[in-house]
C-alpha cells in the first residue's frame, strides 16, 4: 500500500503571537505561584493578543453567541466569519429563523 499523496494546498492562517514561548513560560511560572497569578497571566495575555471577533462583542447577545458556537464546532474562524455575518443579517433574532419555511435555513 502506498502513502497518500501530500496536500498541495496552503494551510489555514495559523499565525501565533510573537513571544509565544515567553508567554508560555510566564504562564507556567504564574501557575506554579498561585491560581490567582495564573488567572492574571491568562487575562493579561488575552487582553494583549485576543482577536476582535463579532460574537465577543456585547451587541452579539446570546443569539449571536449560540450561532457562533454551532458554526465553530468543526469549522475554522476564517471560514465562519462571512457566513456568521450573513446569517445574522438574515435572521437577527431566533423568531425570524423559526418563522422560515422548512428547508429555507
Amino acid at each position: 500500500m502506498s502513502a497518500p499523496p501530500k496536500s498541495t494546498t496552503a494551510p489555514e492562517n495559523t499565525t501565533e503571537p510573537e513571544n509565544t514561548t515567553a508567554a508560555s513560560a510566564a504562564t507556567a511560572s504564574a501557575a506554579a505561584a498561585s491560581p490567582a497569578a495564573l488567572h492574571s497571566a491568562v487575562i493579561g495575555w488575552f487582553d494583549e493578543h485576543a482577536r476582535d471577533l463579532p460574537w465577543r462583542r456585547p451587541e452579539a447577545g446570546a443569539w449571536g453567541v449560540m450561532v457562533s458556537e454551532f458554526m465553530l464546532q468543526q469549522t475554522p474562524v476564517a471560514r465562519v466569519l462571512p457566513v456568521y455575518e450573513q446569517w445574522l443579517a438574515r435572521w437577527p433574532r431566533p423568531a425570524g429563523l423559526a418563522a422560515e419555511a422548512p428547508g429555507e435555513a
